[in-house]
């Protein structure tokens, strides 16, 4: 006969392949009276099997009546989701795609929360407590995150999934989940288009030394090389802050002492400054200068000359995110997967390119 000291832990070994193996869920998860008569024993080995499980954070203790649960599931037990906001950009890209987030969480039966942090001990001193009273099931995270943060919140135990690139390029990155967005194939695409069009005196005019600008900067020389074009470093202009004030007030500087008929921008906030700029140097666009941005935020459309720029696909985000999140909640010890959406070139007044010149 096996020893009953043991048997608790056996019954957890094998229940905890039964969960990574995705034969439970919520709804159908055995109560422990159902798994006594199961494995022959008493309700008391059971719970202390469920108490191992919930250390190794597969269940959670609900209440005395209903028992323990399964911490994750399949996408449709994916009940409420945290969206944690890090240092948010200053732009309505983020803004934007958080209601497609929602939407899509909805169509699945789950909530949203929102949750602003600026600084690692936020972490634990008010993010934390407020997720363990929200019984959060699952973290996406956004913003300018840094590898301490994103580790303080892994600590929290709940599943990560990273909604594009740390803010500084780190190893760990690879450790969780992430959907992204090829910031340097658009930034290749989008020099392609300016050139195209008819530019000779392409600009990049990007943000700081983020791991997104410095990929577009990477897209930007790609397609240089590609168009045979010598790079010199006065065709990246690098703003220190992701604003349109910033973009406007280094681009005039630029105008000052020299002189673009092309400008591929980090984004539609950076198009937006350089807009002002060039109107207040006499330029015209797309006459004198073409212009690229990126995003379709709504500044895209409120331009004074409507702005060419990349649509990214929010649903397709909200959606890969989601799926992603389900899929960790299921199967906590599985490979960080790595998936990027795709984007399209929404064509305006600031950067037409006709069917000749394509």
């Amino acid at each position: 006969m096996i020893n009953s000291a043991f048997r608790y832990e056996m019954i957890a070994a094998d229940l905890e392949k039964c969960i990574l193996g995705g034969e439970f869920s919520r709804r159908k998860f055995p109560s422990t009276r159902q798994l006594a008569q199961l494995y022959q024993t008493n309700r008391l080995t059971v719970r202390k099997a469920f108490s191992l499980l919930e250390r190794r954070g597969l269940v959670q203790c609900v209440s005395r009546r209903r028992g323990f649960e399964l911490v994750g599931g399949d996408a449709k037990n994916l009940r409420h989701i945290g969206y944690v906001m890090i240092r948010p950009y200053r732009n309505s890209f983020h803004a934007q795609s958080v209601l497609f987030l929602e939407r899509e969480a909805a169509n699945s039966d789950a909530n949203l929360s929102f949750y602003r942090v600026e600084e690692v001990a936020e972490v634990e001193k008010n993010l934390l407590p407020r997720l363990r009273a929200a019984r959060v099931d699952g973290l996406v995270l956004t913003g300018r995150i840094q590898v301490e943060m994103l580790g303080a919140l892994r600590k929290t135990g709940l599943p990560v999934v990273l909604s594009g690139h740390l803010l500084y390029e780190d190893p760990k990155k690879y450790e969780v989940d992430h959907v992204i967005i090829d910031s340097v194939d658009y930034a290749c695409r989008a020099t392609h288009h300016v050139l195209a069009a008819g530019a000779k005196k392409p600009l990049l005019l990007r943000g700081p030394s983020w791991r997104w600008f410095r990929n577009m900067e990477e897209g930007f020389m790609r397609a240089l090389r590609e168009r045979g074009i010598p790079f010199r470093e006065n065709m990246v202009l690098r703003c220190e802050e992701d604003t349109p004030e910033d973009a406007e007030i280094l681009l005039d500087a630029f105008l000052q002492m020299s002189t673009t008929d092309g400008i591929v921008a980090g984004n539609d906030g950076l198009a937006w400054g350089a807009l002002r700029a060039l109107r207040r140097h006499g330029k015209r666009i797309p006459d004198d200068v073409k212009l690229f941005g990126f995003g379709d935020t709504e500044l895209a459309t409120l331009a004074e000359v409507p702005l060419s720029t990349f649509r990214v696909e929010r649903e397709t985000l909200a959606r890969e995110l989601l799926d992603l999140l389900a899929q960790r909640l299921a199967n906590p010890k599985a490979e960080a997967e790595r998936r990027v959406v795709a984007v399209h070139e929404v064509e305006r007044a600031s950067c037409p390119v006709t069917l000749a010149e394509k």
